[in-house]
């Protein structure tokens, strides 16, 4: 899930920004738990499908692109 809105980050509120991680990251960790839960005693692959925001930022994206980031990060903990 994403929410590819753009905003400048000087002019941003932190509601947009927080609503930009829940989306894409919070709902990321909710999905990888209750899968992981599920999975683990039977084994199975659980994919996340990313971004290039999630390794480069790009001007108007700062929530998107660390959003993005940050659920890339959680895949690969979750993968370990």
């Amino acid at each position: 899930a994403g929410n590819m809105s753009p905003g400048r980050v000087v002019d941003m509120e932190a509601d947009f920004f927080e609503n930009a991680w829940r989306v894409a990251c919070y709902g990321g960790f909710l999905v990888g738990r209750e899968a992981a839960r599920r999975m683990l005693p039977a084994g199975g692959t659980l994919i996340f499908t990313g971004a290039s925001a999630s390794l480069r930022g790009k001007a108007g994206f700062g929530a998107f692109a660390s959003a993005k980031g940050a659920l890339r990060n959680l895949a690969q903990a979750l993968a370990k």
